[in-house]
């Protein structure tokens, strides 16, 4: 009986070893991949952090104790990301307080979406595991640095609690979750549906859901969805855009439906699994958000499509290596291409090396693209006329900056200018290269050249900084 007993904790031993050893190896690779990121384009000569979502988190935490405004102009789900960053900034640097957080959660996340997959039994972890770590949406949420880390968590993290049947605790989490706004309660109630089917947190998950969200859209009116197309169906591929599914990746998941559908009793088990990944992704032609949901069912059913390929019988062996080599060599493009395309997100050195020349010309309202408004308002420390949240909940400012933008109207510029106190005009490259303009002589262009109600102050790289006359108006050539 003692030689058994010994024999069974020796295996529990080595199971509990292999596991350790699985997951600090899937760990090394992603902090390879996440740390490679950033040095790419630190070595190109960048040491900003990529994108706009860093520098809206660094705006709203910079500001969040001194700016009554911030907290009114935002909802809850803007501020709980922020409000972390700042907690731990009071260790470190904000910026790389920011990076520390995304991190934790990412490793956090691998954690436990292997506990997801010991309770759901399934056989295939190291395999969904690697296509995880590898897929571009995960890259791209973890690198970016962006706010919805936190809610896709929190996702992950009810359905491991409910599966684990902690429903106390699965509940708080899901409450949190739905804090997040619209689309992160959709998320999470698809995935409930998918893989836990406990239809009384489905209920919760409604009803809360449309009392917290009715309030949110009642004082933040957020538009979450654009118009419905079907051809934005191929922007979800982060080969054709900013951010996406790897076209492999999700050609391996439409092979495991069809390998699944074809036997009735996994055709059965599956059904709510393919209802809420079709569900998500096409949510994800309206607002591509939900593509960070759509992470979880996606790579479980590219999983069983990688291995129905591996395990099938070929007739020709050299068709299966051939189609296993593309599939592979795919899936590695895919892989190298979303480190390289975050590394080169805005701001990129030329914007920033202006924007840090920017900071100390005196302080005024800058118009520019909402694109560029976080990086001018951390960066350059300077007030915007709009940006991108406020192109979000005030139509009329992005109507009216669009207006402004393309009219040649010096009256109509003049009144606006005075009435909205806008000092400066920063304009980049891609403003002038179909973003706003067409032509160099089209709208606000022609009337800054022309116009004389303001003067050139910085000329780099493509890059404009304008600043408004004062007195009598002068026509001045750029610098």
């Amino acid at each position: 009986m003692k030689v058994y007993q010994s024999t069974e904790s020796s295996a529990n031993k080595d199971m509990k070893d292999k596991k350790r050893h699985t997951l600090l190896i899937f760990i090394s690779f992603f902090t390879l991949v996440f740390v490679a990121t950033f040095l790419i384009r630190y070595l190109g000569g960048n040491p900003s952090l990529p994108g706009n979502e860093a520098y809206f988190t660094l705006g709203t935490e910079r500001n969040f104790f001194t700016d009554n405004e911030v907290i009114n102009k935002n909802d809850l789900q803007n501020l709980i990301w922020p409000y972390l960053v700042h907690l731990l900034s009071t260790l470190t640097r904000v910026e790389i307080a920011i990076v520390i957080l995304s991190y934790i959660f990412a490793i956090l996340s691998i954690l436990i979406i292997y506990g997801i997959l010991q309770r759901l039994n399934f056989e295939n972890k190291n395999i969904f595991l690697l296509l995880f770590v590898i897929s571009p949406i995960t890259i791209w949420l973890f690198t970016t640095l962006s706010g919805t880390i936190l809610p896709s968590f929190l996702c992950l993290l009810t359905l491991y609690l409910l599966l684990s049947e902690k429903d106390s605790v699965a509940l708080f989490t899901l409450t949190l979750t739905i804090l997040f706004g619209l689309v992160a309660t959709i998320g999470v109630l698809l995935l409930i549906l998918a893989f836990s089917r406990r239809y009384k947190f489905l209920f919760y998950t409604l009803g809360m859901g449309m009392v917290i969200n009715a309030i949110y859209y009642y004082f933040v009116p957020i538009p979450l969805f654009s118009k419905f197309e079907i051809a934005n169906f191929f922007s979800l591929f982060s080969s054709l855009s900013s951010f996406g599914i790897g076209f492999f990746i999700f050609l391996l998941s439409m092979i495991g439906i069809i390998a699944t559908w074809r036997v009735k009793a996994e055709r059965k088990r599956y059904f709510t699994i393919y209802a809420s990944f079709i569900a998500l992704v096409l949510l994800s032609m309206s607002n591509k958000l939900f593509l960070f949901y759509v992470t979880f069912p996606l790579i479980y059913l590219s999983t069983i499509g990688f291995v129905t390929l591996v395990r099938r019988e070929w007739q020709s062996k050299s068709i299966k290596v051939l189609t296993l080599a593309i599939i592979f060599a795919g899936l590695a493009i895919n892989f190298v291409y979303t480190p390289v395309k975050v590394s080169q997100l805005e701001p990129s050195k030329e914007v920033l090396e202006s924007l840090t020349w920017f900071q100390n010309e005196k302080e005024g309202s800058v118009l520019s693209h909402p694109d560029n408004g976080y990086f001018l308002e951390v960066i350059a420390n300077k007030k915007v006329f709009v940006n991108n949240y406020e192109q979000k909940t005030s139509s009329y400012i992005a109507g009216l900056a669009t207006e402004i933008f393309l009219s040649r109207d010096l009256e109509y510029l003049n009144r606006n200018i005075e009435e909205f106190n806008i000092e400066y005009i920063y304009i980049t490259p891609d403003m002038k290269a179909g973003k706003v303009w067409k032509s160099d002589d089209e709208g606000l262009l022609f009337l800054l050249r022309y116009g004389g109600s303001f003067k050139n102050i910085y000329r780099k790289d493509g890059i404009e900084i304008w600043q408004r006359t004062r007195g009598v108006p002068e026509v001045e050539e750029p610098l």
